[in-house]
Order: structure tokens, then sequence, then C-alpha cells
């Protein structure tokens, strides 16, 4: 009769005091802010807007709509102004300016001394109304001496005659002259339009010497 042989293998385990598994850090494996919210807005996107955002983005639109057609119409009126047609002449003097006599007369030759008065007649037609008109008169020779300016503002209208009377400057050199009317005409805020007008020539003498 034969013996079996019987191995034992026997398993010892040791542990030792004071030694524990490592606990998992939340922290440093959760999602960053910057993802969450990320997250959160595509979630929002495809919910319907409550009312309350709906008004709420209204009213964020409204002063950008507002600002947007206020500038429209600001620059389409400004290309208007620029490029505004006005067919006809703004004034017309279809007889020009005449220079005549204090008296009114006009045959023969103007002669008047510096000092004295000449009388300015004309027929206009103004075909525009306009903001404002300032008038600059000058006495052209080989030389232009200016006259002050004045502003007025006549109303629209045609067949207009006016006469009014000029005093020749008393320190105006002896010459033949003309006098040289420019209209400058204020049309609208940012466009003015100007006409000039020259007159028929008259001849201003010396004034007398004074008596001692």
């Amino acid at each position: 009769m034969t013996a079996k042989a019987t191995t034992t293998i026997t398993t010892t385990t040791t542990e030792t005091e004071g030694m524990t598994i490592p606990t998992l850090d939340d922290d440093a494996y959760s999602i960053p802010t910057w993802a969450a919210k990320v997250v959160g807005e595509i979630a929002e996107a495809g919910r319907e807007p409550t009312r309350q955002q709906k008004l709420l983005r209204i009213t964020r639109l409204g002063p950008v709509l507002f600002a947007f057609l206020g500038l429209t119409f600001f620059l389409g009126l400004t290309m208007y102004w620029i490029g505004q047609p006005y067919g006809k002449p703004v004034v017309e003097f279809h007889r020009g300016i005449q220079i005549l006599r204090a008296d009114g007369t006009s045959t023969g030759p103007i002669v008047v001394e510096a000092g004295g008065n000449v009388l300015i007649q004309a027929s206009y037609c103004k075909n525009h109304d306009t903001l404002r008109a300032t008038i600059r008169r000058e006495f052209h020779d080989d030389l232009v001496y200016q006259l002050p300016d004045y502003t007025t503002n006549a109303p629209r209208g045609c067949g207009t005659r006016f006469s009014t009377s000029l005093k020749i400057p008393e320190n105006l050199p002896p010459d033949t002259y003309t006098l040289v009317f420019t209209f400058v005409y204020q049309i609208n805020p940012i466009r003015s339009v100007n006409y000039t007008f020259e007159t028929n020539e008259f001849t201003v003498t010396a004034p007398p010497a004074a008596t001692p």
C-alpha cells in the first residue's frame, strides 16, 4: 500500500497599525464653474423663454432700434438737404439792378459827389422760402470797396419792386464804379446758395472843397 504525500500552504497576513486608505478628493474631480455655466446656458437655450424674459429682451432691443431709426432718418435728411432740388433760382432780377440819380431819373450818365446819394431800383422774383439772406455790397473799379453786410429775409413773391437810397461814402475815391450785390441765401440748415448781380456804371466825383 502506497502512502500519499500532503502539502500544506500557510498564508500569513500582517497588518501595520496607523496605515489608512486615502479618501477621494471630490473638489479635485468636480465640474469647473465655467463648464457648469455653459451646460446651463445650453439647457436654457432649448427651453421656451418665459414672458418676463421676452419683455426683457424687447426692453433691451428698444433703445438700439430707436437709435438706428434716428440715425437713418438723420442721414437721409442730411443727404436731402445737400442735394435738395429747387428748380428755379432763389431770386431773379429780370431787368437787373439799376443805379439812378437821387431824384429817380436815369437819362444820361449818372454822376454823384462822394457823400451824396443815389437811388437803387429793381424788380425781382423770389421763388423759394429761405431761412435768411445776407446781402453784400461792393463798389468795383480797379479795386474793391466793401460796404457793411446786412441780413434780411424777404417773403416769396414775384413782381416785387423796390427802391432804396444809398449814400456814397465820403472817402470813396473819384472814379467810375459799378455796385456789385451778392445775395447769400440759407435755404436749409446746412446749405446756402449765392447769386451775384452788378449794376450799371456811375461816376463818383470829389466833394466840393470846404470854404475857409
